[in-house]
């Protein structure tokens, strides 16, 4: 009876293993197809389509860079320049192309695309072409000579190159070196033309200048009009006279207008030149005392428009961005800019704005009509310029490669990702195309036959994005062969016997490998086997597949069975003890049976006697120990296999801590756990802070136990060995950490310190960098200022001082000890900015102006008056009015002296009289319907104010005037607490004396 089972059951594990190697016995998918010759595959790169670099014109510009515009770029660029270039007039880098302008000149650009992966390389010109720069007008000043003088040199600003100069009269008058200096040949006039030729860099320049030749006499100096001279930007002009100039000499520009022309020195009577325009000058001359009085002389200039030849406008192109709205790159613009589309441009790329900037539609080229009408000082300018709008990069086309088995009715359709205007299709190979059928318009893929094949993908862009390519590989896999099988092979032993395999679903040629059994089968030639001995022999069957299917493998088993041993033996189940011992209980075996470990099973859970069965315990575990009868020549050997448990002891009773109370101080070294002794040599520990609350208090490190604290307190750890042979062990210690020393707290140093002072300003507490507990926040009692809980400073008015001194207390909390620190904050000018206060000048005469507020039932408002550090001074009349005097500091224009003047502030409401003034501090009820009037005068008989010389005088800080009232609301109720600033003024004194 076991043998007949044992055979039944070695026949299913065959029958398991051929199932698990050999596929399924289906034959529907074994139909042969006929084999088809691919000739091997050659990679062949098709031409670039074509690189083209758009050639550049630009003026020269020191430091200038130039970007190329290419089209059709395939793979990576390189750029080099030309060997017949010249090497001085660009400078270029090899991998972006940008260019560094060096000089005017021509130069060719070698433009190299490597095409890959997918085109043959290609190379083009670039052409550039730098021409001279823009420059400023030069700059001549007239000169008059006395016949018999000495030579003078023309006095010439702004040249950039070489001078040249020619007198423009036939009959000559003067003569004129290289140098510029003028010697007179005769009495007369002559116009000398002066060109400056720019350098190799620059374009040329022209002017002219006038040279008097007066006869040679005594007298007083007389003084000649300027010829017209162009706008040059702080250019000097002298003056022109003939003769000698008076002992005394001074010049006064001779109308208002003048001013805004020139800036005259009144000794030299040098001009710097200001604006284009006309400008006269008086010129007063005198010998002194005694001497015969001279009449005053007037001389004029006519400083003309200069040509705006800086406007220059960039040729880079501008990058595409929806909605976007840019400014067209011009430099040089002297009035006012207007843009405009040329009557042949495209309505669809750019659209010109109310502010005269560009709006991007769509990438595409334009040419616009660009006018600078040059302002005041320079000539009209206009340009027309072609503006290249890039489309934006691809945001990136993909492709999922395709991996499918071969169907020759499958139809695929590449799936593509990021495409953004029209995708065309195309065979990266001609080998490819008997390997698949390709639509190169919607890209459906029909295989042929097996075998892998590139595709190309372009997608054109669309309107807005530039073109780009990618590719995706198709491998058509060969056909699986599932139907191979093998028959499994089971006997009983017969001397000689010989067996024929049985093989099913082959497509090539059949080999056979023996694997295991070599000594129980052999393989005959004609793939016949024949049985050796009693056994079990495992083949591999190998299908060499062909075109249309895949190599194949299959295993084929033989068993040959031999009697079957009777033996039984018991697994055996033990608790863990040092060197605890028991027996595996064997019956029925034929043979001496032996013990030993399983292959595979754990070493270290028990030690077994090989002979006698007998197991000692290592460790708890469970292990699997092999029982073997080595049979007879009648009975086969049989072996059995059988499972020993040890199972774990109780709790380690050796394990111990050197110290049950660790201590340290927050701030200071982490704290390091107290020794352990008695831990299992397999074991590992870990520590735990149990209570969630305790866990604020410090962090653990769970492996080595290293306390790392929070804040001051005590904490219990929990300490537990987890071993193999124990259940786990557990001890416990505590851990105590004190408070640490604060540092001593700091302001952060990016905490602001000046302020500019507005009434009821806000200012946030400082910011601080060692913070451990709560903070207080103190400061010296002042009606000027109050200090909230949070640090936060309400400045009502300007301290005297000018400072204000904040004490700071961090408590520590629960970590450290208390610390104090100290920051100061300086109020040093008035904010204009903040607040949205009124401004008011004050001119000199009376001023009154309104200040209106809406005031609640049963409240009034007040004003405050602050110049500096002065509130000024109530002042009572006898009658029953009065005024606020107060004292501000001006600067006299004319020398920038400052001085003292003395104003007089008074106010008045509804409820005064017309005539009665009274000081600022006297309050205005809700029954004078909130109107209040403020008046300003300058009494001369004040203090300072009868000392003031005549001139121009005007207010070095603003004086701050601020009404006071409770917040209002539209009930009218009166508000609890202090009155706010509810408006203000900056008061400005703008005034001249006679």
């Amino acid at each position: 009876m076991r043998t007949k089972w044992r055979f039944l059951l070695a026949a299913w594990l065959v029958l398991l293993i051929t199932g698990c190697g050999g596929g399924s016995s289906d034959e529907s998918n074994s139909t042969t197809v006929p084999p088809i010759t691919t000739p091997p595959e050659e990679t062949v790169l098709p031409s670039h389509p074509g690189l083209s670099a758009r050639s550049v014109t630009a003026q020269y510009h020191p430091e200038g860079t130039l970007h190329p515009e290419i089209q059709g770029q395939k793979g990576t660029l390189s750029f080099e320049l030309d060997p017949g270039s010249a090497d001085d007039v660009v400078e270029v880098d090899v991998r972006s192309g940008q260019l560094r302008v060096l000089n005017q000149g021509e130069a060719v650009i070698r433009i190299r695309d490597n095409g890959l992966p997918n085109y043959k390389a290609a190379e083009t010109e670039w052409q550039i072409t730098i021409t001279p720069g823009a420059r400023g007008q030069l700059l001549t000043n007239d000169l008059t000579l006395s016949y018999g003088d000495s030579p003078a040199p023309l006095r010439v600003s702004g040249a950039i190159g070489q001078l040249h100069y020619r007198p423009m009269e036939d009959h000559p008058i003067i003569s004129i070196d290289e140098s510029g200096r003028v010697t007179a040949l005769a009495v007369g006039t002559s116009l000398v033309h002066i060109e400056d030729d720019g350098g190799r860099n620059y374009q040329s320049s022209s002017a002219a200048a006038f040279v008097r030749v007066m006869p040679a006499q005594g007298g007083v100096a007389e003084f000649h009009d300027l010829g017209d001279k162009p706008y040059v930007p702080g250019g000097t002009l002298l003056p022109s006279y003939s003769g000698s100039l008076a002992h005394q000499v001074h010049f006064v520009l001779d109308d208002s207008d003048s001013h805004q022309i020139v800036r005259l020195d009144p000794d030299s009577g040098e001009m710097s030149i200001l604006s284009a325009g006309q400008a006269c000058v008086r010129v007063e001359q005198s010998n002194g005392p005694g001497f015969e009085t001279l009449a005053d002389q007037r001389f004029c200039v006519n400083v003309l428009p200069a040509e705006n030849t800086g406007l220059v406008i960039s040729g880079a192109p501008l990058a595409f961005e929806f909605d976007g709205i840019v400014e067209l790159p011009v430099n040089g613009v002297q009035g006012t800019l207007t843009l405009a589309l040329a009557e042949d441009a495209p309505q669809d790329v750019v659209a010109i704005t109310d502010d005269q900037r560009l709006a991007l539609l769509a990438p595409g080229e334009v040419r616009l009509n660009v006018q600078d009408d040059g302002g005041r000082n320079y000539l009209p300018s206009q340009h027309t310029v072609t503006v290249t709008v890039l489309p934006l990069p691809h945001p990136g086309l993909s492709a999922l490669d395709i991996s499918r088995p071969f169907d020759a009715d499958a139809r695929w359709i590449p799936a593509i990702q990021g495409a953004q205007g029209e995708v065309s299709y195309r065979l990266a190979k001609e080998q490819d195309a008997t390997r698949v059928r390709l639509d190169p318009v919607s890209g459906t893929l029909t295989p042929l036959m097996p075998g892998q094949s590139t595709i190309l993908v372009s997608d054109d862009g669309g309107r807005y994005y530039a073109p780009a390519q990618t590719p995706f590989t198709l491998t058509v896999d060969k056909l699986e062969n599932t139907a191979l099988s093998a028959t499994p092979l089971v006997t009983q032993y017969q001397s000689g016997q010989q067996l024929m395999p049985v093989i099913e679903g082959a497509q090539g040629a059949l080999s056979f490998t023996l694997l295991d059994g070599q000594d129980v089968v052999t393989i005959n030639p004609d793939h016949s086997l024949t049985t050796l001995k009693p056994g079990y022999a495992v083949l591999n069957v190998t299908d060499s597949g062909n075109d249309w299917y895949q190599p194949a493998e299959t295993l084929l088993t033989v068993t040959v069975y031999q009697a079957d041993s009777p033996m039984e033996a018991q697994g055996l189940t033990l608790t863990y003890a040092p060197d605890a011992q028991g027996a595996i209980s064997v019956i029925g075996a034929v043979g001496t049976p032996s013990f030993a470990i399983s292959k595979g099973s754990k070493q270290d859970v028990v030690a077994v006697n090989p002979q006698t069965g007998v197991v000692t315990v290592l460790n708890a575990g469970t292990t699997n120990v092999t029982v073997t009868d080595p049979g007879d020549t009648n009975t086969a050997s049989y072996r059995q296999m059988v499972t020993v448990t040890v199972n774990k002891g109780a709790a380690n009773p050796n394990l111990k801590l050197a110290s049950e109370q660790i201590q340290g101080i927050y701030g200071q070294l982490p704290l390091t756990a107290p020794q352990l002794t008695g831990v299992e040599p397999d074991a590992w520990v870990s520590y735990w802070i149990e209570d969630a609350a305790q866990r604020q208090i410090a962090q653990i490190e769970s492996r080595t136990g290293v306390i790392t604290p929070l804040q001051a307190g005590i904490v219990e750890v929990a300490v537990t060995e987890h071993s193999r042979n124990y259940e786990d062990s557990q001890v416990h210690y505590q851990a105590i950490i004190e408070l640490g020393r604060h540092e001593g707290l700091r302001v952060d140093s990016a905490t602001p310190t000046n302020f500019a002072f507005y009434p009821d300003m806000r200012i946030t507490a400082p910011i601080i960098d060692n913070q451990y507990g709560m903070l207080h926040f103190s400061a010296t009692p002042s009606a000027d200022y109050d200090l909230t809980d949070d640090g936060t400073l309400v400045v009502h008015r300007q301290p005297p001082t000018g400072l204000i001194s904040l004490i700071i207390e961090d408590n520590g909390g629960n970590k450290v000890t208390p610390s104090l620190a100290q920051h100061t904050l300086y109020l040093d000018r008035i904010d204009r900015e903040s607040g949205q206060p009124d401004t008011v000048t004050f001119e000199g005469q009376t001023l009154v102006f309104d200040g209106r507020i809406d005031i609640m039932k049963g409240d009034h408002s007040q004003l405050e008056l602050a110049s500096g550090n002065d509130f000024g001074t109530e002042v009572q009349l006898p009658d029953g009015s009065g005024y606020t005097r107060v004292k501000a500091s001006v600067t006299l224009e004319s020398s920038g002296q400052r001085v003292p003047v003395t104003l007089r502030l008074s106010t008045r409401g509804d409820c005064q009289e017309a005539w009665q003034w009274l000081p600022l501090s006297a309050p205005m009820s809700v029954y004078c319907n909130g109107n209040q009037q403020v008046r300003i005068t300058l009494a001369p008989e004040d203090d300072y104010n009868g000392a003031l010389p005549a001139g121009h005088y005007f207010s070095t800080e603003p004086l701050v005037l601020t009404q006071r009232a409770k917040p209002w609301v539209n009930e009218g109720v009166t508000e609890m607490g202090d009155a706010v600033a509810r408006k203000w003024w900056l008061i400005d004194i703008d005034m001249r004396l006679p």
